[in-house]
């Protein structure tokens, strides 16, 4: 791994949620492409429902809504403690898909295939991963999920 790539690994972990990985994150979806419907400074206050950035985009060349639920801090490990906890990463996860978003200005937007995904500036701990990836197999057997983890942001924010 490259200097550079380390500065950026270590400048992101350091980031906090509030204020700081909820500002950045949506800066970098509209440098790649992606169109912002909703932020999390849209709706500071309000419950988000597992959905702090919603914006549109592409994935396999097929055009999709994405619900981006952020974690960061405390939580940006994903292990049984940040997984299980009030407000945690299971919770989060599944308001997302209990709760319709629907935009009533652009009702194209409202027929789009979803794609979640859970962005955080740290890891899933291995003595996790495979409860982990049993709720992910059992909730999203379309595989209509994903895991943006340190490493991924490092490449994107890279």
């Amino acid at each position: 791994m490259g200097s550079n790539k380390i500065i950026v690994r270590e400048y992101l972990e350091s980031l906090k949620e509030d204020r700081e990985l909820d500002y950045l994150f949506p800066i970098l979806l509209v440098l790649m492409g992606f169109k912002i419907k909703s932020t999390p400074v849209n709706s500071k206050g309000q419950s988000q429902y597992g959905k702090d950035v919603i914006a549109v985009g592409f994935k396999d060349g097929i055009k999709k809504r994405f619900y981006f639920e952020i974690k960061g801090h405390a939580d940006k490990d994903i292990d049984d403690t940040s997984f299980n906890k009030r407000d945690g990463i299971r919770e989060s996860i599944l308001a997302s898909k209990d709760t319709p978003f629907e935009d009533k200005s652009d009702p194209a937007f409202n027929a789009l295939p979803i794609e979640y995904v859970t962005v955080h500036n740290g890891i899933i701990k291995e003595n996790f991963r495979p409860q982990f990836n049993g709720f992910i197999d059992r909730e999203f057997p379309d595989r209509n999920f994903q895991d943006w983890d340190i490493y991924k942001l490092t490449d994107y924010f890279g």
